[in-house]
């Protein structure tokens, strides 16, 4: 699988497991993973406020073809959403090889300063944006969730690309029956996507929290469903 298959997980993770609160609520939430069905690995979100920032907190481990990708991923925000660190350390175990790598970001006067094993450098973006879900679900707690809204903002990740910005957009789809592990919810469904790309649908229980989060990759359907 290409690398924008962890970093999408990641992403749909990160913005969808905390409960979706104005005030962005503190919790852990599991997750199983499946692709086109088979389970291939697990997934821990947790959403914490330390020195005054929100902090999530997204571990990875899946397993294709024989091969283990785990994925850790920290973001530190202010309460305002202003990116403060970015943190992604990616591992790959191919039998008895195993391979990493690791980027650190850290945001300061509209610059970001990207440390990539050894290699650090400082790149100018001039333009507000955001790292994760947690200014999305703000915003769209106080729209109220009304079917047919949009939330759209600019978003940085250095494991998608280093130099630039990307458009995020979150839309609200509404009240659905979803099957999730064998059983009929009464879920809300949201739609994300990246540059007008459909990323993934994710399915939030009435406390706000994301039971099920599908995407598709190459014709292939990736499931993350809440333990």
């Amino acid at each position: 699988m290409k690398k924008l298959l962890f970093s999408a997980l990641i992403i749909c993770a990160v913005g969808s497991g905390a409960a979706i609160r104005a005030e962005i609520s503190e919790g852990r939430w599991e997750y199983d993973v499946f692709l086109n069905g088979a389970r291939i690995g697990k997934s821990t979100v947790s959403s914490s406020v330390k020195n005054g920032n929100y902090e999530n907190l997204s571990e990875m481990a899946i397993t294709l073809n024989g091969v283990t990708t785990t994925v850790t991923q920290k973001i530190v925000e202010t309460r305002e959403y202003r990116p403060v660190r970015f943190e992604s350390l990616q591992s790959v175990q191919n039998g008895g090889q195993v391979t990493a790598m690791e980027k650190i970001a850290e945001f300061r006067d509209g610059s970001v300063i990207l440390t990539e094993g050894d290699r650090k450098t400082t790149i100018r973006i001039s333009e507000p944006f955001v790292l994760d879900g947690n200014f999305f679900q703000s915003e769209l707690e106080k729209k109220g969730y009304a079917k047919g809204v949009s939330v759209t903002a600019r978003s940085y990740d250095p494991t998608i690309e280093t130099a630039s910005t990307f458009s995020l957009k979150v839309s609200v789809l509404g009240m659905e029956d979803v099957t999730v592990r064998g059983k009929t919810r009464r879920l809300n469904h949201m739609t994300s996507y990246i540059d007008s790309v459909k990323l993934a649908d994710f399915y939030t229980d009435e406390k706000g929290v994301a039971e099920k989060i599908e995407l598709s990759i190459m014709g292939n359907i990736i499931e993350m469903a809440l333990k």
